[in-house]
């Protein structure tokens, strides 16, 4: 096929913008406002500006806040310096910001870093922007009268050329430098920069003094504001410096609606036709074209930070309480559903249900059930018990199933059903347990054995084409996945079991907005499928059992969707499987769903990093760049710097791996 022409329309060819914005853990109060003010209105009008823009806040070191406050806005990266605070090692934290910018942004034509304490007036610092945008391009206000390019580090923007010299060129601090190549380091990143970059003979400087409220003195700040906070703010200004976070808003309020430029329309850096296409904000920091779109590398984009995890005793359990050899385990925000209900009538089981924010209280839930083998585990109760854990887990995400996961291995699981509340049913374990026999199993024949196995169509499907939530799209038509089955020779040892569902299968949301659904699986079979070592195949924690060879591989990740996170854990888990020559098994349907409700507009938009990331994580977690990883820690680390996964779950990993040797340590 040839080669895709782009048109010059789109929104793609708008030069690329990247903000920086230093801020630390003590001014969360002035984030807020910014993300409220001229952010907000960067978004707003995306469409009408002359670049693509990218924003991020710009941390020493990631702090448990940070962390928090990055999983509900994924807008903050972490510079990893070795000295923190204000005023220290500006011209450090000046160049680790550059280097981030060039090796995740190569195509960036303008850099800028900025204080938290600065008001953009987005439609006139981007036109004017625009207006001197070179690849030499120094922009700011000028600390002196001199001619020497003397820009402040409140908001410095630098063109892609001067970038990229500064980043090639060695930082070495204050000691043992050359002076003509290295880049000396200074506290004030003004003094740092203009030793950079006078080795330079063309560098376009622009001290735009005149449109810059530079406030030089605190003690000017309530006069200065007094007079420019007015609706003219933003008409002949293009930023105030020193603004607090009311002043902000009330900047924001007053120069509402925004004021475009009046010698420059901003429909002319854009072309009018499909307008609708061209931008959409994509929730991490990001403005971005999505006309033609792009496709996910997977290559690394970030380095390992260094993540800080308090340290916390876990509670041993109360001698009286009641141990299980067989626990189900489930988070819901319901009454007791079917399924609930089903499996607390199962008097060789033990139920725990793992309470969230919006679950019915303990003494409400409770009353719908009659099973003394039932535990319904209060929010309280798991930060009493695993505060480690706990605190790195976020409310309102099934994620919180891990909490309950622990609680079952420190009560004497020896098998755990990882199950759903609209999955009704549990697995036969009389007939299939953790020793695979030729009766009962099938497994893929030899010489048919593929990296991606769809294990649907052996199951008996309607569709031409089936596949389990998860399964890679560029896959879905190949049939070489389709597995064929042979006899199993050896009795092989199986340490997860994925049980398919009836009625409401699991699917993705583009299957059903474009197949039948609901269906059932029509093959006779009853032998389960092993799935080979060294293939992959998605699985879920809507009806699966653990055996206790495979806890270890059980925790969700909590910084993805819950739609992604247990299928991001299978592919995982079955890394660590084939290791061990442990083998995952599908059996057929021994549950039905009755599907809690959905909107499946919001499920599709939920699995987007399932369409456009699992083909890539396979292809990593097979390749010999992988090979040498031994623990969880490890992969979820590779996973991050990949952009799988982000910051919150380096910290539940710790949390998760230091809880599970605790509590395995101390087994009642």
């Amino acid at each position: 096929m040839g080669k895709q022409i782009v048109s010059n329309r789109d929104t793609e060819q708008k030069p690329l913008f990247v903000i920086g914005i230093l801020t630390t853990d003590n001014t969360a109060d002035r984030r807020a406002a910014q993300r409220k003010t001229w952010i907000s209105t960067m978004v707003q009008y995306a469409d009408q500006l002359p670049f693509r823009i990218v924003y991020k806040f710009v941390f020493d070191y990631p702090s448990n806040a940070s962390i928090h406050e990055n999983y509900m806005y994924n807008d903050i990266v972490y510079l990893n310096v070795t000295t923190h605070g204000w005023a220290v090692s500006f011209g450090e934290k000046l160049y680790k910001w550059l280097q981030y910018i060039h090796t995740n942004y190569p195509d960036a034509s303008i850099a800028a870093k900025m204080d938290d304490d600065v008001f953009l007036c987005i439609p006139q610092i981007t036109t004017r922007l625009h207006e001197l945008l070179t690849p030499t391009l120094l922009y700011g206000w000028r600390r002196t009268t001199s001619n020497a390019p003397e820009i402040d580090e409140m908001f410095v923007v630098l063109g892609t050329d001067l970038v990229k010299r500064i980043v090639e060129r060695k930082y070495c601090g204050k000691s043992n430098c050359d002076s003509h190549t290295d880049l000396i380091g200074h506290n004030f990143a003004h003094i740092a920069l203009y030793d950079w970059l006078s080795i330079y003979n063309d560098v376009d400087t622009h001290a735009d003094d005149k449109r810059i409220v530079m406030v030089w003195r605190r003690k000017d700040r309530e006069q200065v504001f007094a007079r420019y906070i007015n609706k003219d703010s933003c008409v002949d200004n293009v930023l105030l410096h020193k603004a607090l976070p009311l002043e902000m808003y009330k900047l924001h309020e007053q120069t509402s609606p925004v004021k475009f430029p009046q010698n420059i329309d901003p429909m002319n850096y854009i072309q009018t036709k499909d307008a609708h296409k061209k931008t959409v904000y994509d929730f991490n920091g990001t403005l971005a074209g999505a006309v033609t779109g792009s496709l996910f590398s997977g290559n690394v984009i970030r380095s390992i930070p260094v993540v800080p995890l308090k340290n916390y005793w876990s509670i041993t359990p109360n001698p009286t309480e009641k141990t299980c050899n067989n626990w189900a385990v489930v988070t819901t925000i319901f009454p007791p559903s079917k399924a609930v209900q089903y499996i607390d009538k199962l008097h060789d089981w033990c139920l725990l249900v793992v309470a969230d924010i919006k679950t019915p209280p303990k003494h409400i839930y409770l009353k719908h059930l009659s099973n003394q083998n039932t535990k319904y585990l209060t929010i309280v109760e798991q930060k009493h018990r695993y505060p480690m854990l706990a605190e790195a887990i976020p409310f309102n995400h099934f994620g919180r199933k891990n909490i309950g996961y622990i609680y079952a291995i420190q009560h004497k699981a020896k098998m755990i059903w990882d199950f759903d509340d609209d999955n009704i049913g549990i697995v036969d374990t009389m007939k299939f347990n953790s020793i695979s026999t030729a009766t009962d199993y099938a497994e893929v024949c030899t010489k048919y054995v593929t990296k991606i196995v769809n294990p649907y169509p052996y199951f008996g499907v309607n569709e031409t084409y089936s596949w389990p939530r998860g399964f890679p799209l560029q896959l879905i038509k190949d049939n070489r996945t389709i597995p064929k089955a042979c006899y199993v020779e050896n009795q092989k040892q199986v340490g997860i079991m994925q049980a398919l569902a009836n009625e409401q299968p699991d699917v993705d949301a583009i299957y059903r907005l474009t197949r039948k659904v609901p269906f059932n699986f029509s093959n006779n079979n009853k032998r389960a499928l092993l799935i080979p070592r060294h293939s992959y195949t998605p699985f879920n924690a809507q009806a699966t059992l653990w055996f206790s060879s495979s806890f270890d591989l059980m925790p969700l990740p909590v910084s993805v969707n819950g739609r992604v996170s247990d299928i991001w854990r299978s592919y995982i888990a079955q890394f660590f499987l084939h290791k061990k020559n442990i083998y995952l098994a599908f059996l057929p349907p021994c549950v039905f769903q009755e599907r809690n409700p959905h909107n499946i507009l919001k499920d599709f938009n939920a699995e987007m990093d399932l369409y456009e990331k699992s083909n890539q994580l396979i292809e990593f977690l097979s390749s010999s760049e992988a090979k040498n990883l031994n623990t969880i820690r490890e992969v979820y680390e590779q996973l991050y710097v990949r952009n799988y996964i982000d910051i919150s779950d380096l910290l539940f990993i710790q949390a998760w791996e230091k809880t599970l040797s605790s509590v395995q340590n101390k087994k009642s």
